[in-house]
C-alpha cells in the first residue's frame, strides 16, 4: 500500500521541490511516490473482502481510480465471490458522483475534474473521496440561477447523506472553463466542508474557504488551465466577495480582482466552450 511505503519522506520532499510542488500535504506525498513506482500494490477494502492487486503505475488515474483486468488480481483473502470481483474490474465513470448535466459545457468541464489523471491536483482528490466514502451520494445537476446573480448551489438534502450540486445553465455556460471550473471548485468546497463539520451554513463555509482553501483551489485551477496563473487568485476569490478576507482588501484592489476576473467571463481571456 502506499500509506506503508512513506519513510522516504525527506527524499519525497526533494523530489516534490525539484518538480515546484510547495506546501506539500501527506497526500502529495503517498501519491507523488507513487509515479516513482513500476508498479503499486492495491487492496479493495469498499468490496467487504481482502483483494488484492498488483496495478501498473501508467494506469493510475483519479488517485486510485484504475482500469482493473482479470490478470491483476493476485490474492483473495476470503475469496471474493463474482459479484465482488465485477465490482473491482469497473473503471470509468465515478461511482459515487454522478453527473446529471445535459449541457455539454458543463457536462465536459466536470467530467475534466473527474478524470484528471493528475495525481497531485488536490481539489480531484477532494472531490474523488466522495467515491471512497460509500455512505455519501453526490450528484451535479443543472437550472437557471443567474436570475438570483448566483452560478452554483450546494444542497444537503432531507435524505442522509445525498448531496447535491446544481450549476447555473443559463448563463455559466457562456462563461470560461477556467470560470465555470472555479464554480465546480466552490461547490465541492461546500460539499466536502458538510462532511467534514456538518452543516454551519453557507457565511461559514465562505470563511473556511479563504481561510484553509483559497491555495488549494488555485492551485488546482492554474493545474487545469496554465495560462490563468496570475488571474487564478482572482477567480477564485471573485465568488467569495461577502467574507471578511475580502472585505478587508482596499477597496480599489478588490475593484482590480473583480475587473481581472470578469474577463473570464466577456471572452477578454480563457478558454471557451464552441
Amino acid at each position: 500500500m502506499i500509506d506503508n511505503l512513506s519513510s522516504q519522506k525527506t527524499d519525497l520532499n526533494s523530489l516534490a521541490n525539484k518538480k515546484g510542488i510547495t506546501n506539500v500535504s501527506l497526500n502529495h506525498l503517498k501519491n507523488l511516490e507513487a509515479t516513482m513506482l513500476d508498479e503499486v500494490f492495491c487492496y479493495a477494502p469498499t468490496l467487504g473482502r481482502n483483494v488484492y492487486f498488483i496495478i501498473p503505475t501508467i494506469r493510475l488515474q483519479n488517485f486510485g481510480f484504475i482500469n482493473i483486468s482479470s490478470s491483476d488480481l493476485i490474492s483473495g483473502g476470503g475469496g471474493g465471490d463474482s459479484n465482488e470481483l465485477f465490482l473491482a474490474q469497473i473503471s470509468g465513470k465515478a461511482t459515487f458522483v454522478n453527473n446529471e448535466l445535459s449541457t455539454p459545457c458543463l457536462s465536459n468541464v466536470l467530467e475534466t475534474l473527474l478524470h484528471n489523471n493528475d495525481l497531485l491536483n488536490e481539489m480531484t482528490y477532494m472531490l474523488q473521496q466522495f467515491n471512497l466514502c460509500r455512505t455519501i451520494h453526490l450528484t451535479f445537476y443543472e437550472k437557471p440561477l443567474s436570475q438570483n446573480n448566483r452560478y452554483g448551489e450546494f444542497v444537503k438534502t432531507s435524505k442522509e447523506n445525498v448531496y447535491k450540486i446544481y450549476l447555473d445553465n443559463n448563463e455559466l455556460p457562456k462563461f470560461s472553463k477556467e470560470k465555470i471550473m472555479s464554480i465546480i471548485f466552490h461547490e465541492v468546497i461546500h460539499a466536502h466542508l458538510t462532511e467534514m463539520f456538518n452543516n454551519r451554513g453557507s457565511d461559514w463555509e465562505h470563511e473556511q474557504m479563504t481561510k484553509n482553501y483559497l491555495f488549494t483551489a488555485v492551485n488546482s485551477l492554474v493545474k487545469f488551465y496554465p495560462n490563468c496563473k496570475d488571474y487564478a487568485n482572482d477567480i477564485i476569490l471573485s465568488g467569495l466577495t461577502e467574507t471578511n478576507y475580502f472585505k478587508r482588501i482596499p477597496i480599489s484592489d478588490q475593484n482590480v480582482i473583480l475587473f481581472k476576473a470578469n474577463q473570464y467571463k466577456n471572452h477578454t481571456y480563457g478558454d471557451y466552450c464552441k
